[in-house]
């Protein structure tokens, strides 16, 4: 993190570092939540339910086959 980051990025960059760090977190969900982040997306509660919902169906998909 650098100081040039608003309140929001940082918070934004410390709440992906703790998911990636996570071993419980799939790696499917994860990714789905950083591209909300790219896209700039990640104050819109309604698209961080649906990345998770689409992330774990993704890790579903993945484990079973």
């Amino acid at each position: 993190m650098n100081d040039s980051m608003t309140v929001e990025e940082r918070i934004v960059a410390k709440f992906l570092e703790k998911l990636r760090s996570d071993q419980s977190i799939p790696q499917e969900v994860f990714a789905r939540i950083q591209s909300l982040c790219k896209e700039g997306r990640m104050a819109d509660v309604q698209a961080i339910l649906s990345a998770l919902r689409e992330g774990i169906r993704d890790y579903a998909k993945n484990s079973t086959t």
